[in-house]
């Protein structure tokens, strides 16, 4: 039922999604149109006590005062002083729902905004996420997108309203604010990669897939995600333990298993936190997996506190690198590989895909391989041509390991290195 409300006694919808008030200039006009033409939609709203709680049409409420105080004439019956309302039975759901329709069709309508407004219904009718998108006739993966919004911030929320930065933008910064604080601390003074100059970079206009690039950078460089581990979420590491990257002295274990870990945030990413841990985890895993394939193959582990680098032997061509292998040198080692070996490498150790035969001489001073290259550079004998007449080849130059079907022996690795010299 249509009644003549006193502007005094109206108050406006409690979810209403707008939260400052409606431009000036768009009320003036929308006055003047009102005061020329007539008011073309009744506003709704339910009756609250002696109050009446609008259910939309606050921008018409906000005319409605304006043309009061300006004392514009209405008709000889009734001042703009009072305003029709649909007075109706309205729950709360049906309040909420008509102030979200209503505000959805405006342009003026912040992302914060919207974020807040999904939030209160959210909280006032015990909806999860999927129950809002129904209800509100939105995505749910749009629901979980905007309600991230609330998790910048205040000064990139108060940017984000005042337009100084994009919504894209903003969201392309949210992985960077969901970080603990005292990450963010700890990168604070980075000159590329610092929050803050991440901050001025968006407010400068930098692309949302430049700011995402930055993001992921401050994250990668003081955070580490787990998909990249060489160990499981579940793998068990005594506590305490100290153990570098390479093995040497380093991190601290800090948990025992990675999966209900407090340094751990599992829906950002999967990251860790703790650097020092996530290393002397990983060495510790190397050096098990080592041990295993060690076993496996009967050659021992390359020691890391050793200076220099070990000799490669898998850049080399695989008949010379069979060869090497061949002698079963006491200097052939085992380290491990982040990348596989292919399945057909001959310095890969069957079964251990990670573990990686090198020689233990350093910084390419493997005399197999030395031996080896000189002895395919020496210069082969000549052997006469065989006598046709003979039936059979003469038995001066035929190779006694062909007649026998015996492949020729490898040469030991004390041959090659006698070569070598």
């Amino acid at each position: 039922m249509i009644e003549f409300i006193s502007l005094n006694h109206i108050t406006p919808n409690p979810w209403q999604t707008r939260i400052g008030e409606p431009d000036p200039e768009y009320v003036k006009e929308l006055a003047l149109d009102i005061a020329e033409r007539g008011l073309l939609q009744t506003p709704i709203g339910r009756r609250i006590g002696e109050e009446i709680q609008l259910a939309f049409g606050h921008n018409r409420f906000a005319a409605f005062k304006w043309l009061a105080e300006q004392d514009i004439p209405r008709d000889e019956k009734i001042g703009y002083d009072l305003m029709p309302i649909d007075v109706r039975e309205l729950t709360d759901e049906q309040m909420a729902g008509m102030a979200w329709s209503e505000n959805e069709k405006r342009r003026d309508v912040t992302p914060i905004e919207r974020a807040m407004a999904i939030q209160q219904r959210m909280q006032s009718f015990g909806w999860n996420q999927a129950q809002a998108a129904e209800h509100l006739g939105i995505d749910r993966s749009t629901v979980s997108n905007i309600l991230r919004l609330l998790k910048l911030p205040q000064n990139i929320q108060d940017a984000l309203a005042a337009g100084e930065i994009s919504e894209r933008a903003a969201v392309a910064l949210l992985p960077m604010y969901e970080l603990p604080e005292h990450v963010l601390i700890e990168a604070k003074g980075d000159y590329w990669y610092g929050p803050g100059e991440i901050e001025k970079s968006a407010i400068n206009g930098m692309s949302s897939d430049e700011l995402r690039q930055r993001v992921n950078r401050l994250r990668d460089n003081y955070t580490r995600q787990m998909q990249k581990a060489e160990f499981k979420l579940d793998d068990m590491f005594p506590e305490g333990l100290v153990l570098g990257y390479d093995g040497s002295e380093g991190g601290s274990v800090y948990c025992a298993t990675c999966r209900p870990c407090d340094r751990r945030i599992a829906d950002n990413g999967n990251v860790c936190l703790d650097i020092g841990c996530f290393k002397a985890k990983t060495a510790l895993h190397r050096r098990r997996y080592l041990a295993a394939a060690a076993t496996a193959a009967g050659i021992e582990v390359v020691d890391p506190n050793k200076g220099g680098n070990p000799t490669s032997l898998s850049s080399w061509n695989t008949p010379l690198t069979q060869r090497i292998l061949d002698t079963k040198c006491e200097n052939l080692r085992l380290v491990y590989a982040e990348t596989a070996e292919k399945p057909d490498s001959p310095t890969r150790v069957p079964g251990h895909p990670h573990a990686l035969i090198v020689c233990d001489k350093r910084n390419g001073s493997c005399s197999c391989l030395k031996g080896l290259e000189l002895a395919a550079r020496q210069p082969k004998p000549a052997q006469p041509e065989p006598d046709p007449a003979l039936s059979v080849p003469d038995p001066r130059y035929t190779d006694v390991c062909a007649q026998t079907g015996n492949p020729p022996a490898a040469p030991t690795a004390a041959q090659l290195e006698e070569i070598a010299r």
